[in-house]
Order: C-alpha cells, then structure tokens, then sequence
C-alpha cells in the first residue's frame, strides 16, 4: 500500500506538471492514463516515460508496458516460485565459470574477520545489497578509505550484501566514463532455431559515480549488433541525451566495443544453457576486462524492456517485435 501511495503521489506531481506545460485540466490526464491502463496495460510510469499523453492508442499499442512485460516474462520465462530471479549471490555461483573477481556474501550469520580479510584483500571493492536491484545502494569501497574496517562490516552484517573484487575495465571504455565501470546490456531471445541477440547498448554514468544504470543516475548508447559500433547518443530515462560524454568530454557515437564479438558469444552461450530451463528472453550486463576478456556482472532474468524502448537510433515501441517470438 505504501508503494502504491508513492506512485500516486508522484504520478500527481507529474501531472501537475503536464497541466502547466499544455494548459488541460488535469482530470484529461488522469483519465487517458486510466484508460491507457485498463486497454493497455500502462502504468503511471509507463505514461509519462513514454510520453502516452501525446499518443493515440494506436501509438500506445506499440510500447511493452509494464502489464505487457509481466505477460512476457510469464510466457517466455516461464516464471516460478523459488527461482534465483535478482539473486546477485546465487547469480554468481550458478555462472562462476564466466566470473573472473572474486566475492563474498555478507549475512547475520556470516564471520566478521572473514569478511574484513576479503576487503584488506582488495585494492578495492564493490559493495552490493541483495534485496534491492536498478544499481540502488551500490558502492564502491577502498579499504584504505574506511575509517572502521569492523564496523563497517558489522552494518553490513545488519542486512544481507554482496561484496565484490572491483573489476578494471579495457581503457578503451574509460572513455564514457572511468569513474563507472561502463557494462553492456546485451537483450537474447532463445528458440528451438537457437539463440539471438536483439538489442545491445552500453551504459554509463552521468556523473563520477560508480554505478551505470539508467534508474541511478546513468545513460545508456545503441550499440549495431554486428559491427559492434555505437550508433546512437546515449540517452537517460528523463530524456536527456548526450553526444559527448559529460564526464570525459569524448564523443560517444563511433565508438567501437573492444571484444565486442566475445562478449555475444557468452551471451549466446548462456542464452542456450538457460533455453534448457525454459528461459527464453534474457538481458545480460558484460564488463569488458582490462585485458580483453568479457566479464559476466549481472543476469537480468526479466529483460527490462524500458532502456530498449527509451534509446537508440530510433526508439521507438517493441511490442509486436516481441509478439514475433511469443
């Protein structure tokens, strides 16, 4: 129920914002996002992401919504109780043999020395909470800059984290951004026919900050499939998009992908191992190494479709491209 007020909440200020904008009573709004809700499937973020106040149905119709997604993920993926889903730690282990870094989780039950030796460890390290998923609560640590190793392990302790060998990316991606580690999300589709990959983007932050994703302050870039070449500028989720890099003031669009043809095919690879469980659309996070090798960082089981649908070349609705493979 909180949830939901939140939603309410925002959506009324976003509201209050078109009203100001177009100058139409805000009951038009309220009353074509029920609409578009009802036939469609639109949430209030759905809405005002796409822009549907400026759509006809016809328009809408073409966008996966967030009632659409769910839909998708049911049939393609076959969703069920227990799965590992947004599990980070059980990620990892099911798919360690495309891991290189290292990592630990850290629980109430866990041993404090432990986990202060894994940290001292390390140059530095990523520090991930489990329960939350869109890069939230995610930072990156330097041992020599925690003042109270123990302690800082102790809150930890308080809730359940994953911590992660900081990974050091191909200098060719510093040039989004070297504050971030700038992963590709890379979308596949599996068949009997085999596996595809439909989309490729690289993400990257906006501001010296270490976390990419577009929900948190990042940007994210078309990447052509076959050439691997960033074709389009990259683009957040408030529809600010950027030629340059804001960080490094280099152009992003010609950048070319450093082992842009390894990284598919460990997309690919996986795809074909999950098609074995019945996971048909899956959206993969690939951190390109410092020495070359493509790096699996995270496994999106339900393919968020916003980023697909919000940038590139020519963004634009996905719906009945997916419909193809349903």
């Amino acid at each position: 129920m909180k949830d939901m007020a939140e939603v309410i909440k925002k959506f009324h200020c976003d509201v209050q914002n078109l009203v100001d904008l177009y100058h139409r009573p805000a009951i038009v709004f309220w009353v074509q996002a029920f609409w578009y809700f009802l036939r469609y499937g639109a949430s209030p973020n759905d809405y005002i992401r796409y822009e549907f106040y400026l759509k006809n149905g016809r328009g809408v119709n073409e966008y996966i919504t967030a009632l659409r997604h769910k839909k998708i993920v049911r049939t393609m993926n076959h969703e069920r109780v227990g799965e590992l889903k947004d599990d980070k730690y059980e990620t990892n282990r099911k798919f360690k043999e495309y891991i290189s870094r290292d990592w630990i989780k850290v629980d109430r039950a866990s041993d404090v020395d432990e986990a202060v030796h894994f940290i001292k460890a390390h140059d530095a390290v990523v520090v991930k909470p489990l329960s939350l998923s869109g890069g939230k609560g995610i930072e990156k640590c330097e041992f020599r800059k925690i003042p109270d190793i123990f302690a800082f392990v102790e809150e930890l302790k308080m809730s359940e984290f994953l911590i992660e060998e900081a990974v050091t990316q191909h200098e060719e991606m510093n040039a989004f951004n070297p504050y971030s580690v700038n992963t590709l999300r890379i979308y596949t589709l599996c068949n009997v026919g085999g596996a595809v990959i439909i989309d490729g983007f690289v993400r990257m932050a906006t501001q010296k900050i270490a976390v990419d994703n577009c929900c948190s302050g990042g940007c994210a870039a078309e990447i052509d499939i076959e050439t691997g070449i960033v074709v389009s500028p990259a683009g957040d989720y408030e529809r600010n998009y950027y030629i340059i890099s804001p960080v490094t003031q280099k152009t992003i669009i010609g950048r070319v992908i450093p082992s842009w043809e390894k990284a598919k095919a460990m997309c690919i690879e996986i795809a074909k191992e999950l098609f074995k469980e019945e996971k048909r659309y899956i959206a993969f996070d690939i951190a390109i190494l410092q020495n070359g090798q493509p790096e699996l960082i995270e496994v999106n089981w339900f393919g968020d479709p916003v980023l697909r649908q919000l940038n590139g070349c020519r963004p634009h609705g996905k719906y009945w491209e997916m419909q193809k493979f349903m």
